[in-house]
C-alpha cells in the first residue's frame, strides 16, 4: 500500500526491495531505542532529499523555450472534449547543444483528443514549456504542485512513442480494467447518462 503513495517520486525495482526487505532484518535485531531513532533519522534524511529534489526543477531553466523531452507517462489520460491530459514523468531533457539525463522532474502534457497517452508509455515530443497560469478564484499552480508538477507543454509537436513501458504492473492492470468499464458503460447506457459515467 505504501508503493502507492510513493510511486510518483521514485521508480521500484528488485534491488530496491531486497535493500528494503535487509534494512527491515536488521532493524528488528536492533533495541527499541535505537529503532526509533533510526527510523526519525532516516526520515529526517529522505525528506531532506525529497526537498531537494522538488527545488531543484531542470526544467526551470527552460521556461517558456522549445525544447524536445523525453519521459513516461505517470498517470492515466485525463480525457476532456478538446484535449487530453496526462502527467509525464521527463527522463531526458534534449537541446541543440547537449542532452540532460535523469531529470526529476515532471509536467502536464497537454495533447489534441486524437492523442491519448496511456499509463506507462514512453514518449518524446517537443514543445514550448510555461507555468501554469492561476485563475481568479483558483490556485492553478498550487493544485499541480501537489502532483509535483511545475510546468505544462500544449500541443507538442513530433509526439513519438518509444518502444517499452515504465511503471508499475499494477496501475497498468488497473488502467485496462478502468478502460473496459468506460467502454461497458458507454454501450449499456443511453446518450447523455453515459458522459456522465
Amino acid at each position: 500500500i505504501f508503493g502507492f503513495f510513493v510511486a510518483q517520486w521514485t521508480n521500484f525495482s528488485p534491488a530496491l526491495i531486497l535493500i528494503s526487505c535487509f534494512l527491515l532484518l536488521v532493524f528488528s535485531l536492533l533495541p527499541r531505542t535505537v529503532r526509533c531513532l533510526s527510523f526519525l533519522l532516516i526520515l529526517s534524511v529522505n525528506y531532506a532529499l525529497w526537498r531537494d529534489l522538488q527545488t531543484k526543477n531542470t526544467l526551470d531553466q527552460y521556461e517558456n523555450e522549445v525544447v524536445t523531452l523525453q519521459g513516461f507517462a505517470t498517470s492515466f489520460p485525463d480525457q476532456r472534449i478538446e484535449t487530453n491530459r496526462v502527467y509525464v514523468k521527463i527522463t531526458k531533457i534534449i537541446t541543440p547543444k547537449y542532452e540532460i539525463p535523469n531529470t526529476p522532474s515532471k509536467l502536464l502534457l497537454i495533447t489534441p483528443p486524437d492523442q491519448i497517452l496511456h499509463y506507462g508509455l514512453q514518449v518524446q515530443f517537443t514543445g514550448k514549456i510555461t507555468r501554469p497560469r492561476n485563475f481568479k478564484d483558483f490556485n492553478y499552480q498550487k493544485y499541480l504542485d501537489r502532483f509535483g508538477v511545475s510546468h505544462i507543454m500544449r500541443n507538442p509537436e513530433n509526439l513519438e512513442i518509444l518502444s517499452g513501458k515504465r511503471g508499475t504492473w499494477v496501475l497498468q492492470k488497473a488502467e485496462k480494467i478502468r478502460n473496459t468499464l468506460e467502454q461497458n458503460l458507454e454501450q449499456n447506457l443511453s446518450s447523455p447518462h453515459s458522459t456522465i459515467a
